[in-house]
C-alpha cells in the first residue's frame, strides 16, 4: 500500500513542476508575442504617419484640415486588423477619431497615453466591454489597444497614434509557440515519469529484501 502512495505523491510533484514551468513558458511566450506586436506596429504606423501627418496637425486649430489629414491615415490603415483608431494630442485629448463622437473629447492624466507621450509605445488587451471609450467594440471578443508616441524633428513627442486590434493572429501565433514548446516537455516529463518510477520501483523492492 505504501507504494502506491510513493507513486501518488512522485506523479503530483512532477505535475505540480511541470504545470508551474509551462505555466513561466507560456507568459515568456506571451510576453514575447506583446513586444513584437508593439515594435512591428510602432513601426508600421510611424511609416504611414511620417508619409501623410506633419507634427502640426496635433495641435492645429484647423478641425478641417485635421479631419482630412488623420481622414487619410485611417483610409491608408484601416483594414480587418485595424478597427479603431484616435488621435490623442499632448493634452490627452482626443483631436481625431473615425468614432466621431470620440473627438473633443478629453481623459485627464490617462495612464497608457501619458506612458506613450514619455516615450514608450503601450499595450493594453482589453476583453469585452472594460472601458467606456471600448463600447462600440462589443462584437470584438478581444482586442489590443497600442498607443504610438508620434515626434517632430526634433524629438518633441507632439501626440499619440493609438490604434485598436483584433487579437485572433496574436493569440494564434502565441498558441503555436507554446504548443511547439510545451509538446516536447510533456512527453520528456512522461518518459522521465516512467524511468524515475521504475528506478523506484526497483529500489522500494530491494528496500524489502
Amino acid at each position: 500500500m505504501k507504494k502506491i502512495y510513493y507513486y501518488i505523491i512522485f506523479a503530483l510533484l512532477i505535475t505540480g513542476l511541470g504545470s508551474f514551468f509551462l505555466y513561466q513558458q507560456y507568459n515568456l511566450i506571451q510576453n514575447k508575442a506583446y513586444e513584437e506586436l508593439k515594435i512591428s506596429t510602432s513601426v508600421y504606423l510611424l511609416d504611414k504617419a511620417g508619409r501623410l501627418v506633419n507634427p502640426e496637425d496635433f495641435y492645429s486649430a484647423d478641425s478641417v484640415s485635421q479631419n482630412e489629414v488623420f481622414g487619410n491615415l485611417w483610409k491608408s490603415i484601416q483594414s480587418p486588423e485595424v478597427v479603431r483608431i484616435k488621435i490623442w494630442n499632448s493634452d490627452y485629448k482626443i483631436i481625431w477619431s473615425d468614432l466621431s463622437e470620440l473627438i473633443g473629447k478629453s481623459f485627464p492624466n490617462y495612464e497608457d497615453v501619458e506612458e506613450a507621450l514619455d516615450g514608450e509605445v503601450e499595450l493594453e488587451i482589453i476583453r469585452g466591454n472594460l472601458k467606456n471609450e471600448s463600447i462600440t467594440e462589443r462584437q470584438y471578443v478581444e482586442l489590443s489597444e497600442i498607443y504610438v508616441p508620434y515626434a517632430d524633428n526634433d524629438g518633441k513627442i507632439v501626440g499619440v497614434i493609438e490604434i485598436y486590434q483584433p487579437t485572433i493572429i496574436l493569440r494564434q501565433t502565441i498558441q503555436e509557440d507554446f504548443y511547439k514548446t510545451a509538446i516536447p516537455i510533456i512527453l520528456l516529463a512522461i518518459v522521465g515519469y516512467f524511468i524515475i518510477a521504475v528506478a523506484l520501483r526497483f529500489l522500494l523492492k530491494s528496500k524489502l529484501l
